[in-house]
């Protein structure tokens, strides 16, 4: 009989651990909004897009990102807080180009798993006509995989364009 209670108490706290995570993770449903003073854009259109990561669904997550018109990328440092400090917008097409060519030479699958610490996080989100279609996330300065793994750095050829990659998302 307690043995009964006992596990039913450890499912109800179970229950209620991953409906908070799911409410952090996906967001509340309130407005998140970035300040204009860091908001960076570059390239021929300087308007200012208000990201919600919390709204990004994880169907979302592809290294393609082909037919892009827009990225923006979207800096969080998880280490104080979770919402976003800066955003670049880049609309620049030879650096749309480059990306999505960088991206799209990538191996989707990583080699190695990395146990993540809360620290800076690179969310880039691929629009075509103003609509999101693809993210991907930089932890560090390395890349996550479709798989959800990293490339070590014995993989020279995607260490080379990972890092060329993320050279090219902060300018």
């Amino acid at each position: 009989m307690y043995m009964k209670k006992g596990i039913i108490v450890l499912a109800i706290i179970l229950v209620i651990f991953m409906f908070s995570f799911l409410a952090k993770f996906f967001g509340s449903g309130g407005s998140s909004s970035s300040p204009a003073a860091n908001t960076q854009s570059v390239g021929a259109v300087s308007d200012t897009v208000d990201v919600s990561i919390s709204n990004l669904f994880l169907d979302l997550y592809s290294m393609d990102f082909s037919g892009a018109d827009k990225i923006v990328v979207v800096r969080t440092d998880y280490s104080k807080d979770d919402k976003p400090q800066k955003q670049l917008t880049i609309t620049d097409q030879n650096s749309i180009d480059r990306i999505v060519s960088l991206l799209s030479e990538l191996p989707k699958n990583g080699d190695i798993m990395k146990k993540i610490a809360p620290g800076i996080e690179h969310t880039v989100i691929a629009y075509k006509n103003a609509e999101a279609f693809a993210y991907v996330t930089f932890f560090g300065s390395s890349l996550k995989t479709e798989d959800t793994s990293f490339y070590s750095g014995g993989n020279n050829a995607a260490s080379e364009k990972e890092t060329e990659l993320y050279g090219i998302i902060l300018h």
